[in-house]
């Protein structure tokens, strides 16, 4: 299972290293889990596909080239309050029916829609909802 995890782009690469490792103690049960940080996968594939827009598509859509299976089977962020980017991956994962969480102080919780709040703050103007 690979899953796509949604970090604020300013969290140091540490903290996110943390979370990851406390999420997959969590998800412990789980055979092949994959958990990939937003901002490493950020770093490695936006400059290939040249847009917010295509990265953003990749995340949400992008398949294995070796397997042709989807790139990510979940997504979780780590704070209900969300920026442009994430509010739109988490939407999409919405669109294409995979399941959306929230994993905070060790707990994981479910969402079930994204709503905006201000579309003109693109740094805290959407949510997930419950």
């Amino acid at each position: 299972m690979n899953v796509f995890l949604a970090c604020p782009m300013n969290m140091e690469m540490e903290e996110a290293a943390r979370i990851q490792g406390d999420l997959k103690q969590v998800l412990s049960e789980i055979e092949d889990l994959n958990i990939v940080v937003s901002k490493s996968d950020f770093q490695e594939n936006f400059a290939r596909v040249g847009s917010w827009s295509s990265w953003i598509d990749r995340v949400i859509r992008g398949r294995s080239y070796q397997t042709q299976e989807d790139l990510f089977d979940a997504y979780i962020t780590t704070q209900v309050g969300l920026g442009k980017a994430t509010a739109t991956i988490m939407r999409g994962a919405f669109e294409v029916r995979k399941p959306v969480m929230v994993f905070s102080e060790g707990m994981l919780k479910r969402a079930s829609g994204v709503a905006t709040l201000d579309d003109d703050d693109w740094r805290t103007g959407w949510c997930l909802t419950f």
